[in-house]
Parts: C-alpha cells; sequence; structure tokens
C-alpha cells in the first residue's frame, strides 16, 4: 500500500501479500461479524476518506496525486466526483494490480492512472492541484523528507492521516503489525504541527478523527 524509499524490504512483501485483505475493508467481501469488527473497529478509515473529499472541494477539473494508493479507492472516489486526473502510486505491485482492476471495472481509467513507484520517482517539477497522503505516514520512521516532497508537488492543498499515538489502539497495532513484518510509527498533534510546518506546509485544518489526527495543508 504505502510508498516509501526508505521502509524495508519486508514491509514492501507484507503489503503485496495483504493486498487482499486489505482490499476487503472497502469491498465489504467478507462475513457478517468480520463487517461488524471493521464498522466498529476501523470506522476511522471511513471517516478519513469523506475528510478527504470534503477537503479536496471543489474536486472537478482539477488533478491528484495519492502517495500510498493502495488499492484504489480513493482514486475512485475522487474521480467519480469530476477530478481531471488523478495518479496514484504505491510501492506493492498487488496493490497496483487491484488498484487498476477496480478503476477498469468502474469505467474510470480513462481518468486514473496507477504505477509502482515512490514519490522519488515523480519528477521534482511535477505538481498536481491536490496530494493526499493517506494511511502513509503510519509506516515512517523520518517522515521529514517525504513530506517535503509532498508538499513541493501539491499547488494548492496536502491532505494528510496520522495515528495517533495516544489511544489503546497504538501498541496493539504495534505490536501485532510488528509481528507480521511491517513496522508502525505514531504521532502526538506537536509532532504533526511541527513536521507540516518543517516540510514547508502551513495547516489550514486540523481534526481528530477516531484515532487519526486529519490534516489539510498548504504549500509555502
Amino acid at each position: 500500500m504505502h510508498v516509501t524509499g526508505q521502509n524495508s524490504e519486508k514491509q514492501r512483501h507484507y503489503w503485496d501479500r495483504t493486498a487482499e485483505d486489505f482490499d476487503s475493508i472497502y469491498t465489504k467481501q467478507k462475513s457478517k461479524f468480520a463487517r461488524w469488527l471493521d464498522h466498529t473497529f476501523r470506522a476511522d478509515m471511513f471517516g478519513r476518506l469523506d475528510y478527504t473529499l470534503l477537503q479536496s472541494a471543489p474536486i472537478q477539473g482539477r488533478t491528484f496525486l495519492d502517495v500510498g494508493c493502495g488499492t484504489g479507492h480513493y482514486a475512485l472516489a475522487i474521480a467519480r466526483e469530476g477530478a481531471q486526473k488523478v495518479i496514484g502510486i504505491d510501492f506493492a505491485p498487488n496493490m497496483i494490480q487491484r488498484a487498476e482492476h477496480l478503476i477498469a471495472e468502474a469505467g474510470m481509467d480513462h481518468i486514473c492512472e496507477f504505477r509502482v513507484q515512490t514519490i522519488e520517482d515523480i519528477p521534482e517539477n511535477e505538481q498536481f492541484d491536490i496530494v493526499i497522503g493517506i494511511g502513509l505516514l503510519d509506516y515512517f520512521s523520518r517522515p521529514s523528507d517525504l513530506l517535503r516532497r509532498i508538499h513541493q508537488h501539491a499547488r494548492d492543498k496536502v491532505i494528510l492521516s496520522f495515528p495517533r499515538s495516544n489511544t489503546w489502539r497504538a501498541p496493539v497495532r504495534k505490536v501485532r503489525l510488528s509481528f507480521r513484518g511491517c513496522d508502525v510509527y505514531f504521532y502526538n498533534e506537536s509532532d504533526v504541527r511541527r513536521l507540516i510546518e518543517e516540510s514547508g506546509g502551513q495547516l489550514i485544518d486540523f481534526q481528530i478523527i477516531g484515532k487519526l489526527f486529519c490534516t489539510t495543508s498548504q504549500p509555502v
């Protein structure tokens, strides 16, 4: 799901082999009990999608870069709102494969393009109206360089999510993912505000959605 030049190869393998399980959260192709668990414990995953669409408005006619696009559900939602172009990048090939299938089935492949890339592969002078990084910062021990690149590629807005450190789920999630070969990192509010400022962004919206911080910033 997530794109990074510093993530280890084991994390790439983790997201490659869990692409189907991750996708099922959005497609809801699970048992009734599993869907209830997602609705109960992963409600913020759907809340951050609503936040992204709201903060992206007006979407029509604009260009987007989705960094760590996963299986393409954000790109699809943005395309359906009338975006001119959505580029999704992810370092896990199976995520990209599922994203391409999703978009083709929806008839949106003339708007959405997916690439097995990291943000370092995007030319420095290529810009987009809005850059999003949702569920991305969870997997960076040192996110400053990534955030700097993200703000450099944005003309108007950057929309991000950060997992909160002071929640009951943080230690549980850390142990669970570490056991499966995927390191995960958490943030407090001062971390988020400092990182955005240091990366060349001006914070214009800050919200707590479940166990996440969701932010909108502008490049300065």
